[in-house]
């Protein structure tokens, strides 16, 4: 499955506009959904694994694009659903790939991978220093 979206860059040198792609694509390897993003170099996936999800919802309500969406909620609350049911929906059309649901996952059922190399991996977050 592909989706393609098309956002427009304006350029603050010369003025014009260029058109870029960002890609999207969604694939499924098992229990898991694979979600990539990619424009121009970089490249991001978001892995959402069913059998890790709890279905809390936590996710849902971080989401700045209500792209999540849970499942059955009676099933979730009563944990009758099987493995094979996912407990939330993912509109990877809507997905702006900010990856908040792989910080609020107690479960640890998202992860992300973000490429290039070259990114800034930074341990805490930048202090400003008073003057």
């Amino acid at each position: 499955m592909l989706g393609r979206i098309k956002i427009t860059e304006t350029s603050e040198q010369d003025n014009q506009e260029k058109e870029e792609e960002i890609e999207k694509t969604l694939d499924v390897a098992g229990d898991q959904l694979v979600l990539n993003w990619q424009y121009k170099d970089v490249k991001k996936k978001l892995t959402y694994d069913i059998k890790k999800c709890i279905g809390c919802s936590l996710c849902k309500l971080v989401c700045p694009v209500d792209a999540i969406e849970l499942g059955p909620i009676p099933e979730i609350a009563q944990n009758i659903l099987d493995d094979s049911n996912p407990k939330l929906f993912i509109d990877h059309d809507k997905c702006c790939y900010c990856m908040l649901c792989v910080v609020v996952c107690p479960t640890d059922a998202f992860h992300e991978n973000i490429e290039p190399e070259g990114q800034i991996v930074m341990d805490e977050f930048p202090t400003i220093e008073k003057f």
